[in-house]
């Protein structure tokens, strides 16, 4: 049966409109970002990382008691971290070009500016199998030392573990570092060494048990008890005066 063309041209315009329909528009808009995810001081990093005392000290430091989570890749815990440094120091002479282990912080905005405090605990791993030419500073320094700064602490260490590998002649070297530049400003910081240094030694506590290290690494029980290892700066040479 022939049909008149004008009843023709309506069905095939009928079928166009029916095959726009069936093609969702969110198909083109790709995937809605999901909302950060909020979550106490006892959650952040895995909930692995820091102890109670850390926990209340990092609540000073970003002056927030929640934390936002844009990333779940951002938010590593102690076994992840760990598994970093083990990664590391099994690749051998590559051990210092491996990726490092870091747990990105934000905290909730403050002020007027909103603007969220943030901070990172990363971990790096070094050892004998890449040695450090001699002349950089600290190169290939041995046992528990501290570094502290105004916005920044850190803590190396040395670990021997049947997991790892390591040995006490070729150490897995770690160093645990907490920045917190983008968390205050300097006027702020300078207060705060105390509680970077808990926050540094709670890593690094936490990481050695994960690890399996003999000792701990050397790490006190405390972390009042690292300013014994803080490492001093060398005084410049004086001047030789002019004949």
């Amino acid at each position: 049966m022939r049909f008149p063309p004008v009843v023709a041209a309506l069905a095939v315009f009928g079928l166009g409109a029916a095959g726009c329909v069936a093609l969702p528009r969110e198909a083109d808009e790709g995937p809605v970002a999901a909302p950060p995810k909020t979550v106490s001081v006892a959650e952040i990093c895995g909930g692995t990382l820091f102890s109670a005392e850390a926990g209340r000290a990092l609540e000073r430091v970003l002056s927030s008691t929640e934390f936002r989570i844009s990333k779940p890749e951002d938010d590593r815990s102690a076994a992840e971290l760990s598994k970093a440094l083990e990664d590391a120091y099994r690749s051998g002479a590559e051990v210092r070009n491996m990726p490092s282990g870091v747990c990105e912080i934000k905290g909730t905005s403050t002020g007027e500016s909103k603007r969220a405090p943030t901070a990172s605990m990363r971990v790096t791993a070094g050892s004998g199998h890449a040695p450090l030419p001699d002349y950089v500073p600290g190169a290939n320094r041995t046992g528990v030392i501290v570094h502290r700064g105004v916005t920044d602490h850190t803590v190396g260490f040395d670990c021997v573990s049947a997991r790892v590998g390591s040995t006490s002649e070729i150490p897995l070297r770690v160093t645990a570092r907490f920045d917190g530049r983008r968390a205050y400003d300097a006027r702020d910081a300078a207060s705060s060494g105390a509680d970077q240094l808990a926050l540094v030694h709670s890593a690094a506590r936490s990481v050695a048990g994960e690890l399996g290290c003999e000792n701990a690494g050397g790490l006190p029980d405390r972390f009042e008890d690292l300013v014994r290892f803080v490492a001093e700066p060398k005084a410049s040479a004086a001047p030789v005066p002019p004949r």
